[in-house]
């Protein structure tokens, strides 16, 4: 058997009293979302001139970095009494290397540090064979330089790609643009100790 009560007009919230509630919290996060998609393109790109990026404590500024390598990479140039070019060739990076740059920039840096740590333990290696006590690329850096195999601007090159590496692996956000300046980076880290 079924039982209608009929109570007081504020016996509790009404349909209408309702939707309009419902609306009236829904109305902000819709806005936010239509304007994102009508914007989508101007807020991607004001996304990549992102020079600082803060994930809990750690902050990273990867431009500024890599702005300071690719000067250390100029002066080490000049070092190795290489004749400047007026612009920097731009290296093609293969397929492994842009294939991750589209999945992951982060995991891009970390690929086109391998050659690199990889270049160095053979340098070590060659000039120090199984007495080398660590295999840590910073360390046989240090090391050959003391010794005077390598340039002291190489080094400073290596400890500083070394850090953007390690924050690049830690903190997932990390741009193209950024991943391709470590790509060229690398590129010429790998040059520089091609001659030593």
């Amino acid at each position: 058997m079924l039982e209608l009560k009929i109570g007081a007009a504020n016996a509790g919230m009404g349909w209408m009293e309702f939707v309009s509630s419902l609306v009236g919290s829904l109305a902000w996060p819709v806005a936010a979302v239509i304007i994102a998609a009508i914007f989508h393109k101007q807020i991607a790109g004001l996304l990549a001139k992102i020079r600082k990026l803060n994930w809990g404590e750690a902050s990273v500024e990867l431009a500024e970095q890599l702005d300071k390598v690719e000067d250390k990479a100029r002066v080490a140039e000049a070092e190795a009494e290489i004749p400047a070019l007026p612009e920097p060739i731009p290296v093609v990076p293969d397929d492994r290397f842009q294939s991750l740059l589209t999945i992951s920039p982060s995991a891009a840096i970390l690929d086109a540090w391998k050659p690199v740590e990889r270049r160095l333990t053979d340098l070590g290696k060659q000039h120090y064979g199984n007495e080398l006590k660590y295999s840590v690329s910073h360390k046989v850096a240090e090391r050959l330089a003391a010794d005077g195999h390598l340039m002291s601007s190489v080094v400073s090159m290596v400890g500083d790609m070394r850090k953007i590496r390690n924050e690049a692996a830690h903190i997932k956000e990390v741009s193209v643009t950024d991943a391709l300046r470590f790509q060229e980076l690398a590129t010429q880290v790998m040059s520089l100790l091609s001659r030593s």
